[in-house]
Formats: C-alpha cells, sequence, structure tokens
C-alpha cells in the first residue's frame, strides 16, 4: 500500500462556559500512513480482509468492520487484538454483555362506536450476547468489532485558549515524535482449514 497521509479527526469532550451558556468543543486531527480515505471511512484492506473505521464521535470511537474477502472463515482473535494508546493496550475481549432492544407497539381497544378509545401498547424485545474470544467471519461477509473510546479528556495546553470568540480557533500542532496522542490498531486473526494466522498494525498521530 502506498503511503498516505489522511486526516482523522476526532470530536472531544465540550466544555461548558460557567457565565455564558454556549459549548465549547475541542478536536482533535490526527494523520495515518496506513489507511485509505474512502467517504466518510478510513479504510486498511489486505488480500484476506478489508477493514473499515469510521473514528468521528465523541472522545473518537475506534469500533470498526472486517469484511472477509476470502472463500473460507476467519477467526478474529479478540483476546489477541487491541487499542493502544499512547504505549497501553485495551484488549478487544473484555467479557463484556451486549443488550439490544427492539421496541415497537400496537394499537389495542374497541372502536369509536363503541366510544372507548384505542391504547397504544408498548411490546420491548430484549437480548443479551456475551462477548466471545473469537469472532468468526463466513466468507464474503462482515462483523463489527466493538472498541473504545480514544481520547476521553480535553487536551490542556498554555497554548490553547480555552474559550475563544465564536469567530475564531485555537489551534495547535504537533510533530508525530512530540504529538500527545499516538494510537495504534492490532488486529489477530486466523484462516484456512491449517488455521494459518496474521497479524494487521495501523497506527495513527495526532
Amino acid at each position: 500500500m502506498g503511503i498516505l497521509n489522511h486526516s482523522i479527526q476526532i470530536l472531544l469532550l465540550g466544555m461548558l462556559t460557567s457565565c455564558i451558556p454556549h459549548n465549547y468543543y475541542q478536536m482533535c486531527t490526527a494523520a495515518s500512513e496506513d489507511v485509505d480515505k474512502q467517504n466518510n471511512n478510513l479504510v486498511y484492506e489486505n488480500e484476506d480482509v478489508r477493514v473499515t473505521y469510521n473514528l468521528w464521535a465523541e472522545a473518537g470511537n475506534s469500533s470498526f468492520w472486517v469484511h472477509n474477502k476470502t472463500s473460507t472463515d476467519i477467526v478474529i482473535n479478540l483476546n489477541r487484538s487491541h487499542l493502544i494508546i499512547n504505549g497501553v493496550a485495551h484488549t478487544y475481549f473484555q467479557n463484556r454483555v451486549f443488550t439490544t432492544v427492539d421496541e415497537s407497539s400496537i394499537s389495542s381497544g374497541k372502536s369509536k362506536a363503541t366510544r372507548y378509545n384505542a391504547r397504544q401498547l408498548s411490546i420491548k424485545n430484549i437480548e443479551e450476547r456475551i462477548e466471545q474470544k473469537q469472532l468468526r467471519i463466513p466468507p464474503n461477509a462482515a462483523k463489527k468489532v466493538t472498541g473504545f473510546s480514544i481520547m476521553k479528556s480535553i487536551y490542556r495546553d498554555c497554548d490553547l485558549v480555552r474559550i475563544t470568540d465564536r469567530k475564531e480557533n485555537s489551534i495547535k500542532k504537533f510533530t508525530k515524535d512530540a504529538s500527545p496522542l499516538i494510537f495504534r490498531n492490532m488486529i489477530s486473526y486466523c484462516k484456512g482449514k491449517n488455521f494459518n494466522c496474521s497479524r494487521i498494525s495501523t497506527s495513527a498521530a495526532s
């Protein structure tokens, strides 16, 4: 893959002044040489998989989709896959429980001729899924890996003005070596009858 320098934008937590009810936001723009920018997504691709990121979210979102390009199952080893932020590894397998709520409503009651009003009954279907150490993806299919927040707090610096005029921005730039935020994603996966394993690593710095 050729060397690219695509910007990655992360919306950080808002700041609220004590006197004037205005929200101020800090936005982090990072650069990566490992991904291609496609529409609003960042994409890494090799002969086996296509990995798609969309980091734009409050505090940044490291969740990603893995598309299996092969003709056999691919297994993502979540216990060996990590988001590494400033040298600290966050392993994707956390033994989490994911809850999905599907809510629908139906009308019940008698018709207007009986002078009764119909009532809306709410029905909730709650499903829980326990996170597994391995994520199996069939051929030519994709699954989502749930990630973590990338930067949970505002970056403080004397050169950054905390409260600015609405028409002005306070900006500070860093070199890669001096960046206060360096993060990389490591994905371990296996494929084929012989269970050949590989590892993907993509990185970015603000």
